[in-house]
């Protein structure tokens, strides 16, 4: 679950860590939807694209405190994202879900976002070689 860090509010109920380096390869790639209530972390990325994926996404990037750097709303297929200087982990959600146009509580810049059941704020570091 990835909450607002100050309020507790919850931005999005299904939260995954893309925690193999296959994982983090493969993200959306040739996902036919995404539920509204689900977002995937990709650690160490300051930069996505959308090639192979088949709907826009919402991408929001963070630093290793959680702190919001960037949002791009509904980032087409086949697209190159801005990459954010200092991010840390990018998060993807489909079109709308961080902008707050599926129910959901809308991210903006500045905003820390921490994995409800991290001891620590940010999301977790990718796992590797079976740590």
């Amino acid at each position: 679950m990835l909450v607002d860090a100050d309020t507790g509010v919850v931005v999005i109920p299904h939260a995954q860590v893309a925690s193999s380096l296959w994982m983090q390869f493969i993200g959306l790639i040739g996902k036919r939807s995404l539920p509204d209530d689900y977002a995937l972390a990709i650690p160490h990325c300051d930069r996505v694209h959308t090639f192979g994926v088949r709907f826009p996404i919402d991408v929001v990037y963070c630093d290793r405190k959680g702190r919001v750097l960037r949002v791009v709303a509904s980032l087409p297929p086949g697209r190159l994202a801005p990459r954010a200087r200092g991010a840390w982990v990018a998060w993807e959600a489909g079109a709308g879900v961080f902008a707050g146009r599926s129910g959901g509580a809308g991210v903006r810049i500045g905003q820390r976002l921490v994995l409800a059941d991290a001891s620590e704020p940010g999301p977790p570091k990718a796992r590797r070689n079976g740590e």
